[in-house]
């Protein structure tokens, strides 16, 4: 399982997406068919350090949403 980091939106909104799967297609994949309307794009840099999930065995794929810190209270 890897992890990446993609934003989806539009002109007006955007936010990003952490996507835990086995690869970058399924990530993107996922991505665009939870939010078919908007534009996907892959983040780079992917950072080494993070990229490949550790215990991938025990992790299912999964998308969380990104709360900026500035964001939260």
């Amino acid at each position: 399982m890897i992890i990446v980091t993609v934003e989806v939106g539009s002109r007006v909104q955007r936010f990003r997406l952490t996507l835990c799967a086995p690869s970058i297609e399924r990530a993107m994949s996922m991505a665009k068919a939870s939010y078919p309307d908007s534009e996907v794009k892959l983040l780079f840099p992917i950072d080494p350090d993070t990229f490949f999930a550790k215990d991938a065995a025990d992790i299912a794929e999964q998308i969380r949403l990104e709360v900026p810190t500035s964001a939260v209270g």
